[in-house]
């Protein structure tokens, strides 16, 4: 009876190590053999689930590393979670070495620590403009925060979107109009 009891533990240990394709023989006592039958079944689960969780792991980076926005999270305590191309191109950091840092550490701009830390404190999803790099970039904050299953505050979201583009068309049409306006006002003036 020891034996089969101790390739059971033995086999459970290596099963809580992450070895999953192990199985265990069948013992030939009944109640002995029913609990290696289950524990074989949990390992079959545990590796369905596991792989079920790595493929939508997978699948949420590529989706995030395509978008155009990019996307920074943080945790409670204001660490970087996670930062997609886009963001980290945006805010000109490196993505690989930002993640596990500090917000202050990877990025040296004011207002966006100062959003960060406003989402987190209001509990409330926000609409917002940020100015980076000295009028250079124009982006616009969507954030919001994170939570757990049991609705615990863990971190905050943030979308940058680049409206720089927008913002200089914008001027454009501005001056635009004020240099047509002050064209015509001479014409007119002069009827």
């Amino acid at each position: 009876i020891s034996r089969p009891v101790e390739q059971m533990t033995e086999t459970a240990n290596l099963f809580a190590s992450g070895e999953l394709d192990v199985r265990l023989s069948m013992p030939e006592a009944v109640e002995l053999n029913q609990l290696a039958k289950a524990l074989n079944e949990m390992a079959d689960r545990l590796k369905e689930k596991i792989g079920t969780i790595s493929q939508e792991r997978s699948n949420i980076e590529t989706i995030l590393s395509s978008m155009v926005e990019g996307v920074l999270a943080v945790d409670s305590s204001g660490h970087v979670v996670s930062i997609n191309k886009a963001a980290a191109k945006l805010l000109g950091v490196n993505a690989s070495t930002a993640k596990g840092l500090n917000i202050e550490e990877v990025v040296r701009n004011n207002k966006l620590q100062q959003y960060i830390k406003k989402i987190m404190e209001d509990d409330n999803t926000e609409i917002d403009k940020c100015v980076i790099d000295d009028n250079v970039h124009f982006l616009q904050l969507y954030g919001s925060i994170l939570t757990d299953s049991s609705n615990r505050k863990t971190g905050a979201v943030l979308v940058l979107q680049d409206v720089t583009r927008t913002r200089k068309l914008e001027e454009v049409r501005r001056d635009f109009v004020a240099n047509v306006s002050h064209e015509l006002k001479t014409p007119v003036t002069s009827i």
